[in-house]
């Protein structure tokens, strides 16, 4: 009988600690967008600087576009992994609609590409992210704020600046 007592506390322990640990990581209260997709956007250019493109194709979508041109995911990988661009986004306040958010900022970029030294302020970018489905640890669905476009200005970038190589604008179609 004593020992039937032990078990049942046991349970009840292990219960409660599953219960608290399910409480405080799976269902715990989530932050609000704009801090959601402000915190993606500067994780993925703190990735981008240091050569990192996990974080950065994170936050990407896979139905990415650049001014309506689909970059390939290794091409990126490859381009930020050699080339580690340095992208300040001057605004990271997102409108958020449903679903979907925008970002219009000037966004600055600082990237030696194919022996040019390209440093310019790219005026009215837009940043469009989407909310997707996708999992946490595996196995819980949930949602998560990804890249889906980017539109610039067709003048933005100069003319002779990698056109060629890695889909564009070193990968990023511009």
């Amino acid at each position: 009988m004593r020992n039937n007592f032990k078990w049942y506390v046991y349970g009840s322990v292990l219960l409660l600690a599953t219960l608290l640990v399910l409480r405080f990581t799976i269902f715990a209260p989530k932050p609000d967008d704009q801090k959601l997709i402000a915190e993606a956007l500067r994780q993925s250019i703190q990735a981008s600087k240091e050569g990192r493109p996990g974080g950065v194709l994170e936050i990407l979508s896979n139905k990415f576009k650049i001014n309506q041109q689909s970059p390939g995911r290794f091409d990126i990988a490859k381009f930020v992994r050699e080339n580690k661009p340095d992208v300040e986004v001057s605004n990271s306040h997102a409108i958020v609609s449903g679903d979907t958010a925008r970002i219009d900022t000037p966004v600055r970029v600082k990237v030696s590409f194919l022996n040019q030294n390209f440093d310019q302020t790219i005026d009215n970018v837009t940043l469009v992210f989407q909310k997707e489905d996708t999992y946490r640890y595996v196995v819980f669905p949930t949602r998560q704020w990804r890249l889906t476009d980017v539109e610039v200005p067709a003048n933005a970038v100069p003319v002779n600046f990698g056109e060629s190589s890695y889909g564009g604008f070193g990968g990023f179609g511009f």
